[in-house]
């Protein structure tokens, strides 16, 4: 028989990489998810974050890097250079989550916005470096703004539906260390 606690994991693994092939989805339809003309935060990448800091046992660091290199092929961005920032950034998420453990949500998002920005201008002196063609600084930074006002709003989303929440102190993982 399955064990509750796999099953459990392994199901929200699998809830994971559907919202993000959903989110990828709605970006490839012609149709214009940002409002009164601006840019569509990175929902993708609030979910990430939201579920890391939440269960880092629910998204390993392998699907993301599956997940946000099939972005970035679908999306035309350079091959790797995103999701290789995203994977950096989760990590350094679940790091400190492992670090400093239980955050208060004001705390958290402060992280999240930090990690967000640096993830930005990362990828944006990666872009210059190479010589590749980058969108204009501006839009740029009202991603990274739009995003970090959407994270509450994923957070919120995350605990509602999906019930990812964070991990009782004596909750075990699938390989019995504690969350």
């Amino acid at each position: 028989m399955i064990d509750p606690a796999a099953l459990h994991v392994w199901s929200h693994r699998v809830y994971f990489v559907l919202v993000c092939l959903a989110l990828i989805f709605i970006r490839l339809l012609p149709i214009d998810i940002g409002f009164f003309g601006l840019p569509g935060p990175d929902l993708m990448l609030c979910v990430t974050a939201a579920w890391i800091i939440r269960r880092p046992d629910f998204v390993p660091p392998i699907l993301i890097a599956l997940l946000f290199l099939t972005a970035d092929l679908l999306f035309q961005r350079p091959p790797g250079l995103h999701s290789a920032l995203v994977l950096i950034t989760a990590e350094f998420l679940r790091r400190r989550v492992q670090r400093y453990g239980d955050m208060t949500f004001a705390v958290e998002w402060l992280l999240v916005s930090g990690a967000f920005l640096a993830l930005t201008v990362a990828e944006r002196v990666a872009l210059a470096v190479s010589f590749t063609p980058k969108p204009g600084l501006g839009p740029m930074l009202l991603v990274a703004l739009l995003t970090v006002l959407a994270y509450p709003l994923v957070v919120l989303f995350s605990n509602m539906v999906f019930r990812v929440r964070k991990a009782a102190p004596r909750e075990a993982g699938i390989l019995g260390h504690r969350l």
